[in-house]
């Protein structure tokens, strides 16, 4: 039996988020450390990186003969380290994710469209400035009915 259509996209996103990095082309090398749904904090020498987390898949009928169209709303967010340019590196950041994604934001054929939701940024000034850059992203695709 196979992996489920959402695993299969997930660790699609997990691949393409490793390919960032100066070598190819990018702005920074945010792909060397790449987790997903990580329930702990990543340590200083894990940053840059990214934790990957697909909350939510939310299904509904579509009209293509009895198959649902499944969303997953997924989060992509960053942490760097701190330095003089941090807020320089969050938009390098956010620029690198969405050049990645558009690469082939239908990964690989699995889904119909990938939207972009927003993004946002947040900076932690607490004895030393850090960032976080949140690229929220919708994954849109169809499967059978209880299938996912």
């Amino acid at each position: 039996m196979s992996d489920p259509v959402r695993y299969q996209i997930i660790a699609l996103v997990m691949v393409r988020m490793k390919t960032i990095k100066k070598t190819a082309s990018y702005k920074t090398d945010l792909g060397n450390n790449i987790f997903h749904m990580r329930p702990t904090p990543l340590q200083a020498a894990e940053v840059p990186g990214m934790n990957i987390l697909d909350h939510e898949n939310e299904k509904s009928p579509s009209h293509a003969g009895g198959r649902y169209l499944n969303k997953i709303s997924a989060d992509l967010e960053a942490f760097l380290a701190a330095g003089t340019a941090t807020i320089t590196d969050c938009y390098d950041v956010i620029e690198d994710i969405y050049k990645a994604i558009g690469t082939d934001d239908q990964w690989s054929g699995l889904a119909d469209d990938t939207q972009p939701k927003g993004d946002k940024i947040e900076i932690d000034q607490d004895g030393k400035i850090t960032g976080k850059v949140i690229v929220s992203i919708e994954i849109e695709y169809e499967t059978a009915k209880w299938s996912f």
